[in-house]
């Protein structure tokens, strides 16, 4: 199998680089850089970065992305051990890409699809064994460690070397422990081993000696294609598959590795990460960045401000300066954006390559995020009461917030007012017209559908209801609370979760339903001449003061043992299911 290389002799290598330096227009320096200058430390340790990859638009824009900042760090350090760069890239029948003259590049064809079975991944361990046992290898690679990166990997910061030439430098992944679910599974492809001892890692981010890629290559590659071929394996391991094949190759082979975790950091929206304080040295987006508007996550969702990869699969390259997030919206939503947007705005490819769209949405629901005035009173008494149902299409336990969302066991909806004693409501794919006995005291509503077959036109009864015994309704020692009033802010407010957990429900009278019960709040009695703005909850037996900060967050401190609990708002996948 005949392996391309994109230059050969020293006028290729000058072509090359002239060519970079014309791409990126950041001239960052060349590919190679000197490892013997003596001013460097005598303990360094060279490494060659190898980025393993396919030929399709998709891996095509985050390579050039991901290029630009290996570049970009590879400069900011003369005694750089970042000194090597080459792409791997599986290719169908091996044919070359319009990245060629750009990177230095191996090609290795894609392996068949009775082998991969779908499951292109699979093509990384595979071009990676081709690449090490190439009799031209030691042309590409003059150092004796390589750094296996992806096309999703961004460098922070300079790279160091931690590696040794018996043990390989990896990063943790909770999804790689062999947990009750895989652990028979992996036990059967490994009889001899305890599954329990895995290194819980996989092949990328790693940095190895070259000596033990040529050992596990090929066991990794054939790893993964016994794993993909064997269904109930498949279906046990799913996308993770190829990162097993690599972690039991390793098992067998008897290699062992250390694991670091400020390697990298993996950032989603649920995971309240944040990137400064983790320092990491790449930022790998693998998971989308999901937010509303006003900057609250979006979990398992695609957010009304996103940025995920996969926007970009087919739809062309990601667009230049991206909207920024919200600026509520985590840390990492900020930092990804901002080297997305540094990369595009000098890589001339962007020039004239057919984008995607952009990161920025729309509110669901219709409109923009309001103010509880500007969503009227209904919305307010309605936000405040209680929970509601809407028993003939299986929706027992439904919280409107004043702020358009809304949210039940199954998932969230949003609404929008219509007038005084109308809401509009969306959940489950479907529209619904709320109409209120009461506007300033309701109790009860009529919800008809609004479109869509067979159920348009077709009405169902709703009604405030009593949960886990906590009182349905506006409670009879009800006070209305003092203008600007840290009371005024929460009462009706969400959607809030505790530590992840939904939904708290700030309601009148003092009422607070959680998901363990019900219980009481209100404000903490402020000490004179220090106006305080926490407030109390009580529940499951517990008191807590309750100190909220910006950006719809809140610290918890339970009195008694002093312990502390995060709380944020948050908003599930929507609700897909009903009986109608």
């Amino acid at each position: 199998m005949e392996a391309l290389k994109t230059n050969s002799g020293k006028s290729g290598e000058v072509q090359k680089e002239k060519v970079f330096a014309a791409t990126t227009r950041a001239k960052v320096g060349t590919d190679s850089v000197d490892t013997t200058t003596s001013e460097c430390s005598p303990d360094r340790k060279p490494f060659h970065v190898v980025l393993t990859s396919e030929g399709n638009s998709y891996q095509e824009w985050q390579t050039l992305i991901m290029y630009y900042h290996f570049k970009k760090q590879q400069a900011t350090n003369p005694c750089t051990e970042m000194t090597g760069f080459t792409r791997v890239l599986s290719s169908q029948g091996g044919s070359p890409d319009s990245l060629m003259d750009i990177m230095p590049t191996y090609v290795a064809p894609s392996v068949g699809a009775h082998l991969h079975r779908g499951f292109r991944v699979i093509n990384r361990p595979w071009s990676m064994w081709k690449f090490v046992t190439d009799p031209k290898f030691k042309e590409y690679v003059k150092e004796d460690y390589i750094y296996i990166a992806e096309t999703d990997h961004l460098l922070l910061k300079d790279l160091p070397n931690k590696a040794t030439p018996d043990i390989v430098v990896g990063f943790y992944f909770p999804y790689m422990e062999p947990v009750e679910t895989r652990y028979d599974t992996v036990k059967r492809f490994w009889p001899e081993g305890d599954p329990k001892t895995l290194y819980p890692t996989g092949p990328s981010p790693t940095i190895m000696h070259v000596d033990i890629l040529a050992k596990i290559a090929e066991l990794w590659y054939q790893s993964s294609v016994d794993l993909k071929a064997d269904s109930a394996a498949d279906a046990v391991l799913g996308w993770a598959l190829e990162m097993w094949g690599y972690t039991l190759a390793c098992a067998k082979l008897g290699v062992k590795h250390h694991i670091w975790q400020q390697f990298q950091i993996e950032p989603a929206s649920s995971w309240h990460q944040n990137v400064t304080v983790e320092d990491p040295y790449i930022y790998h987006y693998t998971f989308g960045v999901e937010y509303s508007v006003e900057g609250i996550a979006m979990i398992g969702q695609v957010g009304e401000w996103s940025l995920d990869k996969r926007r970009w699969t087919y739809g062309g390259f990601p667009p230049r300066n991206l909207s920024t997030p919200p600026p509520c919206a985590g840390e990492c939503a900020h930092v990804l954006t901002a080297l997305f947007n540094e990369a595009t705005s000098k890589l001339p490819q962007w020039d004239t390559a057919a984008t995607g769209t952009d990161t920025l949405m729309h509110r669901r629901g219709g409109g923009v995020a309001g103010e509880p005035a500007a969503r009227g009173e209904l919305g307010y008494q309605v936000a405040t009461a209680g929970a509601w149902a809407i028993p003939d299409l299986g929706i027992d336990r439904l919280y409107f917030f004043k702020n358009g969302r809304a949210t039940t066991t199954e998932g969230s909806a949003s609404w929008t007012p219509v007038n005084s004693s109308a809401l509009s409501l969306q959940i489950c794919g479907r529209i619904l017209g709320l109409t209120f006995n009461d506007a300033l005291h309701p109790t009860s509503f009529v919800a008809t559908c609004m479109h869509g077959r067979p159920a348009r036109g077709r009405s169902y009864e709703g009604k405030l209801v009593s949960v886990d015994g906590a009182p349905a309704g506006i409670s009879v020692e009800s006070s209305e609370p003092e203008p600007d009033s840290v009371v005024e802010a929460i009462i009706g407010s969400g959607p809030w979760a505790w530590s992840g957990t939904l939904p708290l429900a700030y309601l009148s009278g003092g009422i607070l339903h959680t998901p363990w019960g019900p219980g009481k709040w209100g404000p903490v009695k402020p000490v004179e001449g220090d106006p305080t703005k926490d407030i109390f909850m009580e529940f499951v037996g517990s008191r807590h003061i309750i100190t909220f900060g910006e950006c719809s967050t809140f610290q918890s401190v339970r009195l008694g043992d002093g312990s502390i609990v995060k709380g944020w708002k948050q908003i599930l996948p929507p609700q897909k299911a009903c009986k109608i």
